[in-house]
């Protein structure tokens, strides 16, 4: 059975308040790790207990493991030996499963509809329940999973552009250390310094160039942060606005029952990630 796999950007955002204890010698990726391996349990939402098991070590640099919510519900029986009906309490556990790369911080989340119709819950509730962790709390930084969008879409309607009047990026606090340099870094530096989280620039003129923003809009996407351009198509074309969104990087597989299995799923998601990253060049 094919298994869908989104593709996120496990993130951390710093307080600007620092904790008495805080680590400042590990790197975000151990940081994340160790969060991980904390196996943290939390009743998200009432009824709703998130766990974190099954973690598995994958390569020099993955970490498979499963995710999911203890629920409690009522089946109804019939007793044979009673003659009678019952409500009989059930505990029911469905999971899926998610893939850290901790090189680049990429977070691969397995869409199973047992447990949400959207991913995008699953990725979030999987933030907040490391949020809840002794690491997290003892180093008072926030964990965030932001959306990874294939890119190669927007940078079509760029490269074909007649022209481009306006370009907008987001960016975040300094996490990943493939950015773009030139921009992204100095931008996330200060919004580190200015205990800020989001910050966003825009770009506007007669007719800007095009590779600047291909490259910035890949950062953007590999960062897992938005952007959008104001363009026209033709010459005679109206203006129209297209958006980094709406068109989340996905990998799918057939099989991850073995370790190699995983191995080569890693593998995978990190060539999925490095064609976006490189999407601009």
């Amino acid at each position: 059975m094919s298994v869908t796999f989104y593709l996120y950007r496990l993130k951390i955002e710093r307080s600007e308040q620092r904790g008495l204890y805080e680590d400042t010698k590990s790197t975000p990726s151990e940081i994340i790790c160790a969060a991980i391996r904390e196996k943290p349990s939390n009743e998200i939402r009432k009824g709703n207990t998130w766990h974190i098991g099954n973690i598995e070590l994958i390569g020099d640099n993955g970490l498979f493991f499963a995710f999911g919510r203890v629920t409690k519900s009522i089946a109804e029986k019939y007793d044979e030996e009673s003659g009678d009906f019952l409500d009989e309490p059930q505990r029911q556990a469905p999971y899926t499963y998610v893939i850290f790369d901790l090189e680049n911080q990429v977070c691969a989340v397995a869409l199973k509809s047992k447990i949400s119709p959207k991913v995008s819950d699953i990725a979030n509730n999987l933030a907040k329940l490391l949020n809840e962790t002794n690491n997290a709390k003892k180093n008072n930084l926030k964990f965030v999973m932001a959306e990874i969008n294939d890119p190669h879409e927007f940078l079509e309607y760029v490269r074909n552009a007649w022209e481009i009047k306006k370009f907008d990026i987001e960016f975040g606090q300094p996490n990943p250390l493939d950015v773009d340099q030139d921009f992204q870094k100095p931008m996330q530096n200060l919004l580190e310094e200015t205990g800020g989280s989001k910050g966003k620039t825009t770009i506007q003129g007669d007719n800007l160039e095009k590779e600047p923003i291909e490259r910035l809009a890949a950062a953007a996407a590999a960062t897992g942060n938005s952007a959008s351009a104001r363009l026209k198509q033709k010459k005679d074309s109206k203006y129209v606005t297209k958006r980094l969104s709406g068109n989340p990087a996905t990998l799918a597989t057939n099989e991850i029952a073995t370790k190699d299995e995983k191995v080569t799923l890693l593998s995978q998601i990190v060539a999925k990630y490095q064609s976006i990253r490189n999407a601009g060049d």
